[in-house]
């Protein structure tokens, strides 16, 4: 049973709990079925990311790119087990569903076993190449289409015909899951030791918080990267079994870790629990580009038993009398471990973590030595409101809900373990945006109730007036009048977030100056406000079908080419584009190395088009006209490598001075908030700083293109120089659009009509605040009477103002401790319903008027299994459009299946605001049943 304090965990699910087939349908991006990395747009593959299929496929030419196994594959190496590594989307273990349940084509039960590419047969999938383990019992057989289905048994052959999607059962009960591996984030990184037994040489370096290492004597690789190697796989030369989860080994993945974890640190030689046998361990040496040094990685195959699998050793005298172990466990992940999986993220947003490289350094005469990896708050204490004071030198100062508790306090076993986030463009887990005390710079430097003692190191009252006193010693005030002064610095602050003047210079992994985006965001006090960004990898094309919206996969986009003959010097620079429909030559590109290049003019272009139009027939969909679909994906909001207030972004980067001096209140056209002139998309969203010539694949070769519709740019502010063909950027057209619509995604969570959320325990008094009620005598009542009384919500702040504003509130005690966080709640919002439905409403009650939008509000337990009746009361507040005062100007009616509609009794009804000029207004009533809803004026 799921206890109160338990929840699904961020890093573990990745959005598996969130999982929708028609999940990209509702937020207008039809091929992703969750927010998250399983599902949504991964962080990897570039431009065109492998997708993940869904639950329910019709044929398997509608199966993407990779099954949950594929998927598990292909990300196992961040991804440390659990979530959709050990769970399908209904919350159910995969080697515990029945074969006999499991539907041909599930996305969850069934892998790519290959595509043929222009006639090719056999090819395989996943990133680490290999032919996955499945059942043979089944294979395919193709229809008259051209599509493949499922056939009768062929001893276990597959036949792969040249342009159809190959596919079958993977054998979960084989392979096993990948269980939660906790050890691996609550075991210091630096501390794992390479053991004689494994034999993969000397362990006399060191690495330090995953920035700097010392080589081994032997130059042999690090304890981390042979844990790596030996649980995820690597690019082996001889392509022997060096892998778990290269070679569909699930179960044993999680053990691979403990195999370099030391039981004893306090013994020179340690203690080792664990080996995985292994046979031809061999050393490939890479020598340093000055030739003095030589890196080796350490190959090997693993050793298997007479049941094909793994032989794993354990080690007797790491047991005690009683059989346990004692592993030497860290109640909070170090910075090294949560920097394993986010290391690309230090090329993507110029963070470097907490660890040594963050300190600021200073030189012999006490001035700041520059660095774009420091950061102001590395190494200060901060005191939390219990009184607790801990220095800023870890990830979890700011990212883990207990690390302020007491020494003395048991450790949180049963903790939620969601990491408080802020409000990035990834879309997983919305609900959880700056909640639960997330230490964002309001939360740690502005007085609040959550922060009653705000850090002020000016150590002035508070934060505006720090900043007014700053600026006027510094004589950025100069020309105004001294009755103007708070309001301009308050208009600073309402409008422009602190990373935009206290997050500059930022810098690549390389070094190289970023360039930085702005845009308005939704900050924690609720404002919009001017925010830092950069794209990051979160840039993504796609070819989109402009009639059904059928997106083409990673590996479809690949079958349409095959190599030309070899040239005069015997190698092959050209790629045939071909015609699936009868093997036809389209068109020709260039190749470099084993990548066909970007069509470079409008007629390979056009030709790629046909082709894909072509493909699209072949394989079962006819009548498509593909368009190729330029969107951002994420932005990467700055929030880490802050500056120090003499390091902050000077008033003449955004403002010029007027006549007499006095800065202009006006932003400057040319400023890092003007137009800035139009920069190429590559070198923002690639980090290259200023390429000399962006890649091919980020030119649009001719206007024509565009103008014909053959390409189509999903976020406003891309365009195309119509000098170079470049796709360029420019800052003012992003924070024009972001105004109106704060979001970069092309899946839109601010303006989403689809919310989902847990609910969460508070109590009445904090949840009636949070859920926007009016502060009138009826508010006021309940939190004297009521406000201590337990309870259970959910809302967010995304979603259109009519589902932002929407929330329910269910009575907590007793048995709905534990069942209701059990429960993921969705609502729908519908504000343009048709004429004919409206009419039917209407006519439900005489002379009423339909004037408010109508909600569907569901929930589903762990299992993905529908809830609709409740045990306690459950209150719903929906956003009202009305001019009702009370329960009899309204009606309001339900639905559970959509054909038989009922009216509520208006004693369910417990409170009415009307909408007006300076509140929205809105209805809350009782239920026991979630349904559709509607509201009546009368």
């Amino acid at each position: 049973m799921i206890t109160k304090k338990s929840a699904i965990l961020i890093h573990i699910e990745f959005g598996r709990d969130e999982t929708d087939d028609n999940y990209g349908k509702k937020v207008g991006v039809p091929h992703l079925v969750s927010p998250g990395w399983f599902g949504g747009y991964n962080c990897m593959s570039g431009n065109t990311p492998s997708m993940l299929s869904k639950k329910n496929n019709g044929k398997a030419n509608d199966f993407m790119d990779w099954g949950s196994a594929d998927f598990i594959k292909g990300c196992g190496s961040c991804h440390m087990g659990g979530g959709f590594a050990e769970k399908d989307r209904d919350g159910l273990r995969y080697d515990q569903k029945a074969d006999a349940s499991i539907k041909a084509l599930d996305g969850d039960y069934y892998t790519v076993l290959g595509r043929g590419t222009a006639g090719a047969t056999g090819t395989t999938t996943g990133t680490t190449g290999g032919t996955p383990m499945a059942h043979s019992a089944k294979a395919m057989d193709h229809d008259a289409s051209g599509s493949t289905v499922m056939g009768k048994a062929a001893n276990g052959t597959v036949d792969t015909l040249g342009f159809d999607t190959i596919v079958q059962p993977w054998d979960w009960k084989k392979s096993g899951v990948v269980e939660i591996d906790c050890v691996s984030c609550h075991y210091g990184l630096n501390e794992l030791k390479k053991f004689p037994a494994s034999g993969l040489g000397a362990d006399d370096g060191k690495v330090i918080d995953n920035d700097t290492a010392k080589a081994n004597s032997d130059n042999s690789a690090t304890a981390l990267q042979a844990w790596g190697w030996l649980r995820d796989g690597q690019a082996n030369p001889n392509k022997t079994n060096s892998g778990l989860i290269y070679n569909g080994f699930f179960r044993e993945a999680s053990t691979a870790f403990l195999e370099f974890v030391n039981l004893k640190m306090d013994d020179p030689n340690g203690l080792q629990l664990v080996t995985f046998k292994k046979k031809n361990i061999t050393q490939v040496g890479t020598p340093s580009a000055d030739g003095k040094t030589t890196a080796y990685k350490n190959y090997f195959e693993l050793e298997l038993g007479s049941d094909g699998r793994p032989i794993v050793q354990w080690n007797p005298k790491a047991f005690d009398a009683d059989g346990k172990v004692t592993i030497p466990l860290k109640r909070f992940t170090p910075n090294e471990n949560c920097m394993n999986c986010h290391t690309t993220a230090k090329g993507r947003r110029g963070f470097f973590g907490f660890g040594d490289v963050a300190k600021i350094n200073k030189d012999p005469d006490g001035l700041i030595l520059s660095d774009y990896k420091d950061d102001v708050h590395k190494g200060k204490g901060w005191t939390a409101p219990n009184g607790v004071t801990r220095r800023i030198d870890n990830c979890n100062a700011c990212h883990s809900y207990n690390y302020f508790n007491t020494s003395s306090s048991t450790p949180e076993l049963d903790s939620a373990h969601q990491f408080p986030k802020g409000n990035s463009d990834f879309d997983v887990r919305n609900d959880l945006d700056y909640n639960d005390n997330v230490k964002t710079c309001t939360y740690c430097h502005d007085k609040s109730t959550l922060n009653p003692d705000p850090v002020l190191p000016s150590g002035h009252e508070t934060l505006l007036k720090a900043h007014e006193e700053l600026w006027k010693t510094n004589g950025d005030m100069a020309g105004y009048s001294k009755e103007t002064l708070t309001k301009i610095t308050k208009t600073h602050m309402d409008v422009v977030a602190c990373q935009t003047c206290h997050i500059v210079e930022q810098k690549d992994a390389n070094g190289k100056k970023l360039v930085v985006l702005y845009q308005y965001k939704k900050q924690d006090d609720g404002k919009l406000k001017i925010t830092p960004m950069n794209p990051g990898a979160g840039v993504r094309l796609l070819w989109r079908d402009r009639k059904s919206d059928k997106v083409l996969s990673r590996l479809e986009l690949a079958m349409v080419y095959k190599d030309a003959p070899k040239d005069a010097a015997g190698l092959v620079s050209q790629g045939i584009i071909i015609n699936a429909l009868d093997g036809s030559e389209l068109g020709r590109v260039g190749k470099t190395g084993a990548a066909y290049d970007a069509p470079r003019t409008y007629e390979q272009f056009m030709a790629l088009k046909t082709a894909y139009d072509k493909l699209m027939e072949k394989r079962g969909f006819p009548g498509t006209d593909m368009q190729m679909v330029w969107g951002m994906v994420n932005a990467y909001q700055m929030n880490h490598g802050t500056d120090p207030s003499d390091k902050a972004m000077p008033c003449g980067e955004c403002h010029t001075r007027k006549q007499s001096g006095a800065w202009s209140a006006l932003i400057a056209p040319d400023s890092v908030l003007g137009d800035q002139g139009p920069k190429n998309l590559y070198d923002v969203a690639v980090y290259k700083g200023t390429a000399a010539v962006p890649s091919p694949a980020w030119v649009i070769p001719d206007q024509r293109l565009l103008d014909e519709g053959h390409v189509r740019f999903d976020s406003p502010y891309f365009k195309r120089d119509p000098k170079t063909g470049n796709i360029t950027i420019r800052t003012g057209d992003v924070l024009n659009a972001t105004k109106i619509d704060p979001f970069t995604a092309i899946a839109k969570n601010s303006s989403a009509t689809h919310i989902f959320g847990d609910l969460r325990s508070s109590t009445l008094g904090a949840v009636l605040g949070d859920i926007n009620m009016f502060n009138d005598p009826y508010r006021q009542a309940l939190e004297a009477g009521s406000g201590k009384i337990p309870v259970f919500y959910f809302n967010t702040s995304h979603g259109t103002a009519d589902l932002s504003n929407a929330a329910v509130v269910a009575l907590g005690g007793g048995i709905a401790d534990l069942v209701l966080p059990q429960y993921r709640l969705t609502a729908d919002v519908y504000s343009n319903l048709p004429d004919g439905l409206v009419k039917l409403l209407e006519s439900k009650v005489a002379g009423s008027k339909l004037t408010s939008s109508a909600y569907w509000f569901h929930a589903k337990d762990r299992q993905n299994q529908t809830v609709t009746q409740f045990t306690a009361p459950v209150y719903v507040k929906m956003p009202y459009k009305g001019k009702a005062t009370s329960a009899a100007g309204i009606r309001v009616l339900s639905s559970v299946d959509g054909s038989v509609i009922n009216q509520l009794d208006a004693k369910a009804i417990v409170d009415v605001k009307a909408d007006n000029d300076e509140h929205a207004g809105y209805i809350i009533f009782q239920t026991t049943q979630f349904s559709w809803f509607a509201i009546l004026d009368v």
